[in-house]
């Protein structure tokens, strides 16, 4: 996801807005605003430093997300920036697809927000199994049972995600 906003962050893309009207937004704004919705931030700090940069400026004239952070005054945004703009390996063009990355990228934005979403309720979901362990949770019934019900509400956002991403949902 951080690859997309780094190199096309300032791009407008296609959206509906809060009335069901299309609107365009950039990239960046895009995510910034996706995760804020559901209240959930990025968990790299670094990651979160960029995007903010990103949104800062990218209403700014002749902005371009990648030269902008590749020339960052922060070392460490401005490194990050160099591996995530570089492209790792060179495909043979039988292995290439026949869309660019660039044309496909709100395709990829979309499915890289859900897979985020879910990772992140994965991850909310092994705390608060974890928590039903503790002593201190096990001794008070009323911590007890909203632990319970936080996995009851996150088990049920994990199915719907999971229906989006197309992955098999199993009923428990």
């Amino acid at each position: 996801m951080m690859t997309l906003i780094t190199r096309y962050g300032e791009q407008l893309i296609e959206g509906t807005g809060e009335d069901g009207e299309p609107t365009q937004t950039t990239l960046a704004e895009y995510v910034q605003g996706d995760l804020a919705y559901d209240e959930i931030s990025l968990r790299s700090p670094l990651y979160a430093k960029m995007l903010n940069l990103v949104c800062q400026h990218v209403h700014d004239e002749g902005f371009i997300a990648s030269k902008f952070l590749l020339n960052n005054q922060d070392e460490e945004v401005s490194r990050e920036a160099a591996d995530l703009v570089s492209d790792r390996y060179q495909l043979s063009k039988g292995n290439q697809m026949e869309k660019t990355e660039e044309e496909l990228k709100v395709e990829y934005l979309s499915r890289l927000l859900l897979d985020y979403k879910n990772a992140v309720i994965e991850e909310e979901l092994k705390q608060c199994n974890a928590d039903l362990t503790r002593p201190e949770v096990i001794a008070d019934p009323t911590l007890m049972l909203d632990t319970m019900r936080r996995i009851k509400e996150l088990g049920e956002i994990q199915r719907q995600l999971a229906k989006l991403l197309g992955d098999r949902v199993v009923a428990k």
